[in-house]
């Protein structure tokens, strides 16, 4: 990692850390458990797509409305 990429990667935790939504909506419990899920899987199978790819895939493909238990699972994390 260079110390360009390094003060990048910075800047952007500093922002997300520094949103008081981030904290008060306990937006911390949902950003830590998927980065770290994230991770684990990249690691166990490296051959498979990028997760970073695909997530930004998905979140321009996904209708989260179309899908009960996606629907259900927004709202009990809302309610965090």
């Amino acid at each position: 990692m260079t110390r360009d990429r390094f003060e990048a990667s910075l800047a952007v935790y500093q922002q997300q850390f520094a949103r008081e939504e981030f904290w008060t909506q306990k937006q911390y419990l949902i950003w830590f458990h998927g980065k770290d899920i994230q991770k684990a899987m990249q690691q166990r199978e490296s051959r498979y797509i990028s997760l970073n790819a695909f997530f930004d895939w998905g979140l321009n493909q996904l209708n989260i409305n179309q899908y009960p238990d996606l629907v259900e699972l927004q709202s009990r994390i809302e309610q965090l």
